[in-house]
């Protein structure tokens, strides 16, 4: 590697991300869904990303987070 980190640039909705930012996004996104879990099922996906600042780009970690979490708890 000559230090070029042109090649580890992604695109989502014309907003760039390297790699480990997008990384640390969907690890965060992964947290705030398992520790609000029951308030994220009872909302939909849009106001829980709302809840938390969540640029609409990352919709689809969002649902497929929720979709994974989906069981609901024992009370």
């Amino acid at each position: 590697m000559n230090g070029d980190t042109s090649s580890a640039k992604l695109s989502f909705n014309s907003h760039a991300y390297n790699k480990t930012e997008y990384a640390a996004h969907v690890t965060g996104i992964k947290l705030l869904v398992s520790l609000y879990a029951k308030k994220a099922h009872e909302l939909n996906y849009v106001k829980f990303m709302d809840m938390f600042a969540i640029p609409d780009r990352m919709a689809d970690v969002v649902i497929t987070e929720l979709n994974e979490k989906a069981t609901p708890f024992n009370e």
